[in-house]
């Protein structure tokens, strides 16, 4: 039987090769080598699976078979993730109006920050981090950059944006963070400390950035009733103010996790629903148990809250939310203490009471996430007619989810508690 490739063949639209897989593969890939590595290739397949849910990048999905496979599900896969603003360009491309630019963001860098936190982490956390066989740094005009990695598909799965986590899988999350926090604590500071600074020119022209977002979002708004309820948040005299007010963003970045007595950490930066994969169950369908935490382009030393208050904004309706809210602070300290424990480690310094009282703060800050992230998902989700009712009803919950976060939002920002940041 011959071969059905030629190695010479782009992985899609990447600069990559069918040939540069096969290379990688058997010099990278254990599991590869000692399976597989024997056998006859017939076929190398790819596709794109991001879907429009990969915001940075797109992941191709590899298939290879084999001249004598059994059938066809006797196969190797492999994951491809090549950085880009494939997503912002969609959007562009398919004429959205008030479509959002990629251009305040430095992509390369941050395809950077994931590779250098692969490479230092990938053998200290292995049980939230999926295995990495290789990666390339992306340098514009030279060569494009890419992580190769293994396929989690046939063990985990992730959920949508529109998607709502239970508690138990918040819970779970809760234990995935404490183990890497207790990780973190454990091994050599030295390891990490300094190598993930906060970007923080990302917080500069916040007007820009709120009125950009807003007015996308604004276009999946149903009637007039909803616009006003939308613009009372964003033009609300304490609200309003906040969320583009740079230094008090800066503040919470940097700062008030220290006020508070909460020490600066490693922090996820971006961790929600589409970041997250949980172990199938024996149907094969999600379970509630975590696999891999995924996309740490953006991980920091800073402020811990700020992965919380991503996880929940982005991740919960608001019922969930509001609950999960009672009992995570204090979920987190428990777990993390009991695994500090178990190394003869003393426990955190911090209570959950401390972590509560920034969470308010931190909060408003990530008021704008759900508003500006369901339109990148759904300007570039392709429905077929029978899923148009299906999105409609989807896109009536995520508006929901980001109504009730302006909702908590406006009640923390008129507390009183920080007025001093109003001009």
């Amino acid at each position: 039987m011959s071969a059905k490739f030629d190695v010479h063949d782009k992985l899609c639209d990447t600069e990559f090769t069918i040939g540069w897989l096969l290379d990688s593969l058997g010099t990278n890939d254990e599991k590869f080598k000692e399976n597989y590595g024997n056998r006859k290739i017939s076929n190398v397949s790819v596709r794109d699976i991001s879907g429009g849910k990969g915001m940075f990048s797109i992941v191709l999905k590899c298939e290879i078979s084999f001249q004598d496979s059994k059938d066809e599900k006797d196969i190797y896969t492999t994951i491809v993730k090549v950085p880009g603003s494939y997503v912002f360009d969609e959007m562009n491309e398919k004429g959205v109006e008030d479509a959002p630019k990629a251009e305040y963001l430095n992509i390369p860098e941050m395809h950077t920050t994931e590779v250098n936190f692969y490479n230092i982490f990938k053998n200290k956390v292995p049980k939230i981090l999926p295995t990495v066989y290789f990666t390339q740094l992306w340098i514009p005009g030279k060569h494009q950059g890419c992580l190769h990695m293994e396929d989690l598909s046939k063990r985990g799965a992730g959920l949508n944006f529109y998607d709502c986590l239970n508690h138990a899988q918040i819970k779970s999350i809760i234990r995935g963070m404490a183990y890497f926090h207790k990780e973190l604590i454990c091994c050599d500071e030295k390891s990490w400390r300094g190598k993930f600074p906060i970007k923080i020119e990302m917080y500069e022209n916040l007007d820009r950035f709120v009125e950009m977002f807003s007015k996308t979002f604004k276009g999946y708004l149903k009637n007039d009733h909803q616009l006003d309820q939308f613009n009372s948040y964003l033009n609300d005299s304490k609200l309003g103010n906040l969320i583009r007010n740079t230094e008090f963003i800066k503040y919470i970045v940097l700062q008030s996790h220290i006020d508070a007595g909460i020490p600066s950490t490693l922090v996820h930066g971006d961790l929600w629903n589409n970041n997250i994969i949980f172990k199938r169950d024996s149907n094969g369908f999600i379970s509630n148990d975590i696999e891999a935490f995924l996309d740490w382009q953006i991980v920091q030393e800073g402020n811990i809250v700020c992965d919380f208050a991503r996880l929940l904004t982005c991740s919960c309706e608001g019922d969930i939310r509001r609950e999960a809210e009672t009992y995570i602070f204090e979920y987190f300290v428990d777990c993390l203490n009991s695994e500090l424990e178990k190394v003869g480690n003393p426990p955190v310094s911090y209570t959950a009471k401390q972590l509560k009282e920034v969470y308010e703060s931190v909060f408003i800050m990530h008021m704008m996430h759900p508003i500006f992230m369901m339109p990148l998902f759904f300007a570039t989700k392709t429905s077929v007619p029978e899923e148009k009712t299906i999105d409609e009803a989807r896109i009536d919950r995520c508006i929901l989810r980001a109504f009730h976060t302006c909702e908590d939002a406006k009640r923390y920002a008129n507390s009183g508690k920080f007025d001093k940041w109003i001009n």
